[in-house]
């Protein structure tokens, strides 16, 4: 029998070692859940330990940019001092999962959703996070940087499924009346609001205030028109300032309502209801403190519920409210 080359022979042994090697490292790789070439990979290593990148670990976000690989991506990641002026660790540790999915996906965004203009002129343009819910910031590229709120916000990281960049920020919109007023699911409401604005001086300094906490829970087109057929009412042009500080006043709660998984909050709203909120598998039931718990309305998808950070405010779109409310 003929024997091998000599080289043969060699490079039979080298791939013999080298082979289990490689096989390991992407085993190690593959048990990280990450792949080097991901964003995720990055947050989880480098930023990890950040606050930000705390909750983006947990948030369901890790997995979809992890898998997104061959997607274009731009992440945000707050720096710890920001994160910290906007929640204090307690407020921070009681969020509930929807609360950190809503959270860290107000700081990424799709980058296909953005005019390419900016990139070629430094052109400003609005854009929205991944689930296209709001405008979350202005962007303007300068260099290896951008201009996110007016804020530089330098790179970090450019990854196969994006760019990371460090913001010395929490991005969110101004106040609750822009989040209100970019979805059409909630324009009876926005107008509901804006009028009480105008009747009552504290609601107003509330709503413009991102050092003050609040929760609102929004009331859908849907619910609202239910609200004016009860009233005989046409239109919500036709309400009184009566009708409007009451819709307002059960809507609007002082503080900060956080609720962790399986687990219920009370609090008092403006006008002086007593309500009860459950978060149960990914969805919030509200209702009176007393009422029967079959009368509650809960939302079916955990985007309707959008929690929005507005620096230590906090504001909750909740659909589905009004039918416990007024007893439909």
């Amino acid at each position: 029998m003929k024997k091998a080359p000599i080289k043969v022979l060699i490079l039979n042994l080298i791939l013999a070692i080298a082979i289990p090697s490689l096989l390991s490292s992407c085993n190690n790789d593959s048990d990280s859940g990450t792949s080097p070439e991901s964003i995720s990979y990055f947050m989880s290593y480098d930023l990890g330990n950040s606050e930000f990148g705390k909750l983006f670990k947990e948030s369901r976000y890790m997995e979809l940019l992890d898998k997104n690989t061959e997607e274009d991506y731009l992440v945000f990641a707050p720096s710890d001092q920001a994160v910290l002026n906007a929640f204090d660790k307690d407020e921070i540790s009681n969020f509930s999962q929807n609360d950190i999915d809503q959270f860290v996906g107000m700081h990424i965004v799709d980058a296909k959703s953005i005019d390419d203009n900016y990139t070629k002129e430094q052109y400003p343009t609005e854009a929205t996070n991944l689930d296209g819910s709001h405008v979350l910031m202005t962007l303007v590229e300068v260099a290896n940087s951008l201009y996110a709120d007016g804020v530089k916000a330098n790179l970090a990281k450019s990854t196969k499924s994006g760019k990371v960049y460090k913001v010395d920020k929490i991005l969110d919109p101004d106040n609750v009346l822009d989040i209100l007023s970019i979805d059409p699911k909630y324009s009876l409401f926005d107008y509901v609001l804006r009028r009480d604005i105008e009747l009552d001086p504290f609601v107003k300094s509330l709503i413009n205030d991102k050092d003050k906490k609040y929760t609102l829970i929004s009331i859908n087109n849907t619910d609202m028109d239910r609200y004016l057929k009860a009233k005989n009412l046409d239109n919500v042009k036709q309400m009184t300032d009566e009708d409007i500080k009451e819709l307002t006043g059960k809507a609007l709660a002082l503080g900060h309502i956080a609720v962790k998984s399986d687990d219920h909050a009370y609090f008092t709203s403006y006008g002086g209801n007593n309500l009860k909120v459950d978060y149960i598998g990914g969805k919030y039931e509200i209702n009176y403190a007393d009422h029967d718990k079959n009368k509650s309305e809960t939302s079916d998808s955990p985007k309707e519920e959008l929690l929005k950070g507005l620096g230590k405010s906090l504001v909750r779109l909740a659909p589905s409210l009004i039918g416990d409310l007024f007893d439909f």
